[in-house]
């Protein structure tokens, strides 16, 4: 509470500052959120003690770069070189900026995601999606189904292909936010399961010792309960792709 208190004083100085008031407006009907009043806090500081804010500014500017590269997107990254434009990394984060950036890819737009889980580099969609999925039964996000590709070389975006077992048994589920999309069965092709369970192809094959040769796949029913199966390789299941 001191704290904020304090804040509001040196605003208040701010404001009546003839160097500094022209910058901002103050209304009696305005109030002003602890947001931006660390914005307005900081800039005060910021110009009054430069030499005193250039170290806590590289300090911040090194936790914010650790905490950036658990997780990296594109929104993330533009943030941060516009946060620190001529900062320590600012070469790194405008290449990373580069490989992340969205891409078409036949017609439908992705974005590579970094997990922040395992490190691996994911689509963020299934194949064919139109949309990200925040609602598991969003028909925007389902994606196409497709018949057993291997790594899936030719339906995967370049520098991506399908996950094996082991990459999908690893990866955390929640962050893939994958869409109850379904399956086509094998026999008559007809979708079934729809808004009640997800299936990923994985590129791993299980010998069988049948003669049949099944590929495994993930799959996570509404109440994302997860398991790991083999499917028939003529049915049709969804495709997330991870980065080579």
């Amino acid at each position: 509470m001191k704290n904020i208190f304090t804040k509001v004083f040196l605003v208040i100085m701010f404001c009546f500052t003839p160097s500094y008031g022209k910058d901002i407006v103050i209304e009696s009907n305005i109030s002003i959120n602890q947001k931006d009043l660390n914005k307005i806090y900081m800039k005060y500081i910021d110009k009054t003690y430069p030499e005193k804010v250039r170290p806590y500014k590289k300090v911040q500017e090194v936790i914010a770069w650790k905490e950036l590269k658990k997780t990296i997107t594109y929104e993330d990254l533009r943030l941060f070189i516009e946060e620190y434009p001529n900062g320590k990394f600012i070469k790194e984060a405008k290449r990373f900026l580069e490989d992340y950036k969205s891409f078409f890819h036949n017609g439908y737009q992705y974005l590579p995601i970094k997990s922040p889980y395992t490190g691996k580099i994911w689509l963020d969609r299934n194949l064919g999606a139109k949309t990200v999925c925040q609602n598991k039964k969003n028909k925007q996000c389902y994606g196409d189904h497709y018949q057993f590709m291997g790594e899936g070389i030719d339906i995967c975006p370049s520098g991506f292909k399908i996950p094996n077992i082991n990459e999908l048994r690893n990866e955390n589920i929640d962050f893939l936010k994958l869409p109850l999309a379904g399956k086509r069965f094998y026999s008559n092709h007809k979708l079934g399961y729809v808004d009640q369970y997800a299936y990923i192809w994985s590129s791993s094959i299980k010998q069988t010792g049948k003669g049949r040769n099944n590929p495994w796949h993930l799959s996570v029913q509404h109440n994302n309960y997860v398991t790991f199966d083999v499917y028939d390789k003529n049915g049709g299941l969804s495709v997330r792709c991870i980065g080579i």
